[in-house]
């Protein structure tokens, strides 16, 4: 049975601090759950694959993406394979808090 590993942010979003970067690695292909929740005003999350290794994003890259409303958590879900991965989380739609968790399985 693989451990669980999981992590927890909360922040705010504001004109002077409109998103935030999140990279994490996995050793071992892993059932992987993000979820975007807490927030007032619509809030982005976009994870990516970091193929190359160079710490930044690339064309194709893109895994997925979702969205977080003040009524509706924004959820990415999937089996990810053992590599570097970058979670970009930004603010759409004005000033905002928002939690994201990160839970690797």
């Amino acid at each position: 049975m693989q451990d669980r590993k999981s992590f927890s942010d909360t922040v705010t979003l504001n004109r002077q601090n409109r998103g935030k970067f999140y990279l994490f690695r996995l050793k071992i292909t892993s059932n992987v759950n993000i979820v975007l929740d807490r927030v007032t005003n619509e809030v982005g999350m976009w994870l990516y694959v970091d193929t190359n290794g160079n710490g930044v994003i690339d064309a194709n890259e893109k895994i997925d993406s979702a969205s977080a409303y003040s009524n509706s958590p924004g959820t990415i879900k999937g089996i990810l394979g053992a590599d570097n991965y970058i979670l970009v989380v930004q603010e759409q739609g004005g000033n905002t808090n928002y939690t994201v968790t990160v839970t690797a399985q």
